[in-house]
């Protein structure tokens, strides 16, 4: 006697069922393929095996998180700084001595156990530009767009890659 595979939840993602083997037994290949707009929710999608008379299985669910990016700098970090500080990390420069560090970021998604290497592959990528600097000293405290005069970020083997760095140099 032939089995169908039944689905519920689909409808709420946006998932399809596609039959893979009908008959006895019977597959099937869930799809989905997650939107923007799915970032960061669960669903529910619950299967039913059912025969020519009626007959039902035991229903049995999966239940799918849609991570979303959460890229974020492991590097330079001071751990004594509260990670919600917008300056996470303080470097001292001596006058007439070079300084350098580098910066590094990462996007491992908010999935528990997606290593950055996995987030790339599913295209979670990410570069690190120059946005804005202050400069701090005894005579005041400047601002600007972009790098500070005579610093340098090396450019990064890959433009967008995860993980990713740069080093300043000033």
């Amino acid at each position: 006697m032939d089995v169908e595979i039944r689905a519920t939840g689909l409808a709420e993602c946006g998932a399809r069922l596609i039959p893979v083997v009908q008959g006895n037994p019977a597959s099937a290949t869930l799809a989905f393929t997650p939107a923007v707009q799915h970032m960061s929710q669960t669903f529910w999608v619950c299967f039913t095996a059912v025969d020519a008379l009626g007959a039902a299985s035991d229903t049995r669910c999966i239940r799918a998180h849609v991570v979303r990016p959460a890229p974020a700098f492991t590097a330079p970090i001071d751990p004594a700084l509260p990670a919600t500080a917008a300056v996470r990390a303080t470097v001292q420069a001596i006058a007439g001595c070079s300084t350098a560090l580098d910066i590094v970021a990462e996007d491992a998604t908010s999935g528990e156990g997606v290593s950055p290497l996995v987030a790339a592959e599913k295209g979670y990528l990410l570069q690190i530009a120059p946005e804005r600097h202050a400069v701090e000293s005894v005579s005041g405290r400047t601002e600007g767009l972009g790098m500070p005069a005579g610093a340098t970020l090396a450019p990064p083997a890959r433009l967008w890659a995860n993980p990713t760095s740069r080093r300043f140099e000033w």
